[in-house]
């Protein structure tokens, strides 16, 4: 059983060492927004499997809930996106240069 319980702490902190390398600057596993992005992924798996039980109107979240856990996921999302593009055209820059300069030598 203590393996067990070794292997489920291991695959945590992997799991927030992911999702600081992907959402921080510095792979702060301890950052706010990591916390966040588990927290809405954590809620949005609560909720996917509904089918698997049985549960109450009264007991489902209300739009506002969930339209607060979209936003902080949106928001988390952007970063990461914007980060991504950033990359993406730089290293489109890059090999432009790289063609460029490799054409000049062939001419």
């Amino acid at each position: 059983m203590d393996m067990l319980f070794k292997a489920a702490i291991h695959e945590k902190r992997r799991i927030r060492d992911d999702v600081a390398a992907l959402i921080t600057d510095d792979d702060n596993a301890s950052h706010v927004a990591v916390t966040q992005w588990i927290q809405s992924r954590d809620y949005f798996v609560k909720w996917a499997h509904l089918h698997e039980r049985d549960v109450a109107e009264s007991d489902l979240p209300s739009d506002d809930e969930m339209w607060g856990h979209v936003g902080v996921f949106e928001e988390l999302l952007d970063g990461v996106i914007t980060a991504f593009f950033a990359s993406l055209h730089a290293i489109e820059d890059l090999i432009s240069e790289i063609n460029a300069t490799e054409e000049g030598i062939d001419a």
